[in-house]
């Protein structure tokens, strides 16, 4: 319908009811949170292959064609970019990626057959969905009346450990602090049943 923790994706929950929003939070390369299913996705749900290619060189894994059998691979982890190169690219529709791909043109293949396409009632779907930071989600949570639903994203993945202790000196509790924080500063208050 919208791409997935896009500002259209939840405006559509909204319309439709829901009472709560969600939002993934992972680690951007300046320390800041942004709204994303998941830390390394970009390559396959933004238009970074598309219309920023100038990024590409400076993703976790670059493109790498595939050659005699080998698959092709490109990982691009919010934690390569600072929150403000995030906010340029724009959320698609989750891509399939073809592993047998020999450039870069032929590595999205589009999204799964079990994927809507993007509704046409809520706009221009072709409008560029800008990334969410997480300070954004939490405002128009609160802006809406909406509850949240955070999560901060794969702080178990020794990738992203590696990264908050070598890159930002810091650790997954001080992350943890600083997204409670975050919530409780924008008026949520945790419930624990």
């Amino acid at each position: 319908v919208a791409p997935e923790e896009s500002l259209m994706g939840y405006k559509i929950a909204k319309e439709s009811g829901a009472g709560f929003i969600e939002c993934d939070a992972s680690v951007t390369k300046d320390g800041e949170l942004v709204c994303r299913h998941s830390t390394c996705d970009l390559h396959f749900t933004t238009d970074i292959i598309e219309n920023h290619r100038n990024m590409l060189s400076r993703c976790s894994v670059p493109f790498q064609p595939s050659v005699n059998g080998s698959d092709a691979q490109l990982m691009c982890c919010t934690y390569d970019f600072p929150l403000d190169e995030l906010k340029k690219l724009c959320g698609i529709m989750e891509s399939t990626m073809n592993t047998s791909a020999t450039t870069l043109d032929q590595f999205l293949l589009g999204p799964p057959g079990f994927r809507s396409n993007p509704l046409p009632s809520y706009g221009d779907p072709t409008s560029c969905q800008n990334l969410v930071a997480f300070r954004e989600y939490l405002k128009y949570a609160r802006k809406e009346g909406l509850n949240v639903i955070p999560e901060l994203k794969d702080t178990g993945e020794p990738r992203v450990e590696r990264f908050l202790r070598r890159e930002l000196e810091t650790d997954i509790y001080a992350l943890a602090n600083e997204f409670s924080r975050q919530i409780l500063d924008h008026g949520f208050e945790p419930k624990v049943e």
